[in-house]
């Protein structure tokens, strides 16, 4: 428990803070579309308790705890306005660390009470039929066992199921990796197929480019009066020459 003068103090911090929240509801709601009447209904427990707060002959514990009860409404009252977005509820975080100043359990377990009892009833209280976090709990979890279903189980599951006995019937027995396989096979082989003509049609260029020398060069030595020398022999002279590189 703090001194009496540091938690008056921090009292009075917290005080200033849930007066704040007076305005700031009340902008806030007549900025969401809400009536006047319907905003100043909805923040004057908040008026109320502000001003119990701030009485200096109301005890100190009980100033406290009507502090701590005006914040957490303000929390209540902005999911309320705000439609009960997600956002919203990240004001009762605050409320809580905020109200940890008085470093008393009696504010700080009161809060949580307020919060809990404030989610169970608002959500028993949903106008569109969805579950509520109380009735949610009350939901039994799907239950599950070990080991595979028998055959009679199957068939009931199969008759009963919407969609039946749709996935029996096979419509390609191919799947997508072996079409896949395939077209990579079919690919390869053609790259293959067109390499292989490639280097055909360079050697039979090569040949022709070296029948092509073989025939100059016999004409060559037949022209410069190698007239003793059959045609064969100058074709080995010609052959035993280094070919020149490309």
């Amino acid at each position: 428990m703090l001194p009496a003068h540091l938690l008056e103090r921090r009292h009075r911090m917290i005080v200033a803070v849930l007066a704040a929240h007076i305005p700031g509801l009340l902008l806030f709601g007549l900025a969401r579309g809400y009536g006047l009447g319907h905003v100043l209904f909805d923040i004057g427990p908040v008026i109320a308790l502000t001003v119990i707060a701030m009485l200096p002959r109301v005890p100190l514990r009980w100033r406290m705890i009507a502090a701590c009860t005006g914040l957490i409404t303000c929390s209540a009252l902005l999911v309320h306005l705000w439609g009960g977005v997600i956002e919203a509820h990240f004001h009762f975080f605050v409320m809580i660390g905020l109200l940890t100043l008085y470093q008393d359990w009696v504010p700080f377990l009161l809060a949580i009470g307020y919060v809990v009892l404030h989610h169970g009833v608002m959500g028993v209280l949903q106008p569109d039929g969805s579950p509520s976090p109380v009735q949610r709990v009350l939901i039994k979890p799907p239950s599950t066992r070990v080991g595979p279903l028998t055959p009679e189980e199957r068939n009931i599951i199969v008759t009963t199921d919407t969609i039946g006995t749709k996935y029996d019937t096979v419509l390609d027995r191919e799947s997508a990796e072996e079409i896949l396989k395939a077209k990579g096979d079919e690919a390869a082989a053609a790259a293959a197929a067109s390499k292989a003509q490639n280097d055909a049609e360079k050697a039979a260029a090569e040949k022709a480019r070296q029948d092509a020398i073989v025939a100059k060069e016999t004409a060559r030595a037949e022209a410069a009066g190698y007239n003793n020398l059959s045609v064969p022999c100058a074709r080995y002279l010609v052959r035993a020459r280094p070919t020149p590189r490309a």
